[in-house]
């Protein structure tokens, strides 16, 4: 027999970050970033494949897993969403009415600096490429969907690391 004595609802944390990530060929890896993104706080996750993704599926219920156990770990109270999205901008998906953001290495675009360019109380998602890159094509789509190109300094990141990378840009920008 089970009594409740009390129920506190917890909202999840403002402003909000959701990071737009193509999986990497090691599903280890994208367990790994989703577990310290949780940890992080973050509010969504969407695996979106693009031109040059290796991996052509993941296991959500695993991913979800993950998610749940960091989320236990470290007392969070609120599960991020994740989502797998398709393709890469599929149907000028997603809709994101905050600040928009993608992550590449093309020199031939427009990047300012990711610190520089998040902006302190702003739902924001960061868009984040695969091993490889996002390709010309989807740069340039995204630009025309109103993201601004970022970079995350001199050193080439690998996806997972430059995905928690901008959770943890996010989080310093956006400390109380």
């Amino acid at each position: 027999h089970v009594r409740v004595v009390e129920i506190t609802r917890h909202q999840p944390a403002t402003p909000s970050l959701t990071v737009m990530v193509a999986p990497t060929k090691n599903s280890d890896r994208m367990e790994w970033f989703v577990e310290k993104a949780v940890e992080l706080g973050i509010h969504k996750i969407i695996f979106a494949f693009t031109a040059n993704s290796e991996r052509p599926y993941l296991k959500p219920e695993r991913i979800k897993r993950v998610a749940i156990s960091a989320m236990k770990q470290s007392l969070k109270f609120y599960l991020p969403e994740i989502e797998i999205a398709g393709q890469f901008l599929k149907d000028d998906k997603p809709e994101f009415s905050g600040a928009k953001l993608i992550a590449h290495c093309n020199d031939t675009f427009d990047r300012k600096n990711l610190f520089d360019q998040l902006q302190t109380n702003t739902d924001t998602l960061i868009a984040i490429g695969p091993e490889g890159d996002f390709n010309a094509e989807e740069i340039t789509k995204a630009q025309n969907l109103g993201y601004r190109g970022i970079t995350m300094g001199e050193n080439r990141l690998r996806t997972e690391t430059a995905a928690l990378y901008a959770v943890m840009a996010f989080n310093l920008k956006n400390q109380a």
